[in-house]
């Protein structure tokens, strides 16, 4: 599967089946007991209905992976990956106002699906904003990608990895990738052909009719002549990739 298919998969596991499956630990379902919670049972008050979330992409947010960090003149670096963004300007080498010895650090949180914008927390506004590659020519990466790069580097005996090379090394690995798939591609058709043709060549002679007599005369050479099933079949035509 892949993740997105897995995440589905995963979700409706969660919500459809695990929820309703009995437990013997709590002799009941996760859901009967959190209904209870909710609503309270006939020797125990619930608590009632939680407040409805309205900001559904803050809710999201909120529980992505995070980081604190200073924010720098280049911005934020995480994963050897550069972040900035001007909305970071003004939170250049500020000082923690509960200590100014020290620097002030901040919330930072990403999606590992996709580590190309990272969001800053202002705890003044008190609302995330989107901090985007600080080379924004970089493509769309995951977590996964970044770090299987990193290990590359670090295998081929590069200590000091850059971000250069991090996205040098996403690229070959996504032509491997797409080449790989390509290949497999063509060996299931090369595979489709060669059954399909073995097929036509055992039907062919299943039901081709047998010679009883021997022919006489000069049309028996013809006949007796064996036919090349090859040149009898119809070969499927090559799959033409269109774009």
């Amino acid at each position: 599967m892949t993740l997105k298919e897995f995440e589905k998969w995963f979700a409706i596991y969660i919500t459809k089946v695990y929820h309703h499956d009995f437990h013997t630990g709590i002799q009941n379902t996760p859901l009967a007991r959190f209904q209870e919670g909710l609503l309270g049972t006939d020797d125990k008050p619930g608590i009632g209905l939680p407040e409805r979330f309205v900001d559904e992409e803050r809710l999201k947010l909120d529980f992505l992976p995070f980081i604190d960090r200073t924010v720098q003149q280049y911005g934020v670096r995480w994963d050897h990956v550069h972040y900035n963004s001007d909305i970071l300007r003004s939170r250049i080498c500020e000082r923690d106002p509960k200590n100014i010895n020290e620097a002030r650090t901040f919330i930072f949180r990403r999606d590992p699906r996709d580590v190309s914008v990272i969001y800053f927390w202002d705890p003044d506004l008190k609302s995330y904003h989107e901090i985007p590659y600080a080379y924004l020519g970089r493509p769309p990466a995951s977590l996964w990608e970044v770090r299987a790069a990193v290990r590359e580097q670090n295998a081929r005996g590069k200590n000091n990895v850059d971000e250069n090379s991090i996205f040098e090394g996403i690229a070959e690995m996504r032509e491997i990738e797409v080449n790989a798939a390509r290949d497999t591609k063509s060996a299931r058709r090369n595979e489709e052909r060669r059954r399909s043709v073995d097929k036509k060549k055992k039907n062919a002679k299943k039901d081709a009719p047998e010679m009883k007599t021997k022919p006489v005369g000069p049309e028996a050479k013809a006949i007796s002549e064996p036919i090349d099933l090859d040149e009898e079949i119809i070969m499927p035509f090559d799959d033409i990739d269109v774009g």
